[in-house]
């Protein structure tokens, strides 16, 4: 095993790349925070939990985190890679991925981090 296989951020920005996330957006740090720390405790509330946990490791408000974690989905949804998207979130009626809500984007990847976690 490497080291970025066992590092749980080097595993989170692996994927986050592979989801089209652009690092400079300055919401890339609280989503890769927020997936961090949602695979320490994957069943914790989105809103009453994480955002202010990330709030505190990250500065700024639980408000604040939850915005710039929306702008990092939202952009990396418009640039996204159909068939790589398709690996995490299905697609909807009309036959294309609709974007997803924060919780579904954190909980979905969360799942796939800690499922490749235990292979």
């Amino acid at each position: 095993e490497s080291e970025s296989e066992c590092d749980p951020s080097a595993q989170v920005e692996k994927m986050l790349l592979l989801l089209g996330a652009r690092t400079k957006l300055c919401g890339y740090s609280c989503l890769t925070c927020a997936l961090v720390t949602m695979m320490q405790n994957p069943t914790q509330q989105i809103t009453k939990e994480l955002y202010p946990t990330v709030a505190k490791l990250c500065g700024g408000t639980a408000e604040r985190v939850e915005r710039a974690i929306r702008g990092v989905i939202v952009d990396a949804w418009k640039r996204r890679d159909e068939q790589v998207w398709q690996m995490f979130f299905p697609t909807g009626r009309n036959g294309k991925i609709e974007s997803p809500s924060n919780k579904d984007f954190l909980t979905k990847v969360t799942a796939c981090l800690l499922q490749q976690l235990e292979h």
